[in-house]
């Protein structure tokens, strides 16, 4: 199995230092998924009515039990 030109010491190192590269380039990936994800982000006025209705309903809820709030 030839090594393309390379001594082995620089394969070790590279073979010894592959899942630090592997690792970091799934950190950057996520962090860009992530990132495209809010920048994309629409707006979802029927999810925020329904989340406050919701809201409305565990005060009420809580208020009956005598919890203030």
């Amino acid at each position: 199995l030839g090594t393309a030109g390379f001594s082995s010491s620089q394969v070790s190192l590279a073979v010894s230092y592959a899942p630090v590269w592997a690792i970091l380039a799934l950190g950057i990936y996520a962090v860009a998924s992530i990132g495209y994800g809010v920048a994309t982000f629409e707006d979802c006025p029927e999810a925020a009515k329904e989340l406050d209705r919701q809201v409305k309903d565990a005060r009420l809820a809580m208020e009956k039990k005598g919890v203030k709030l």
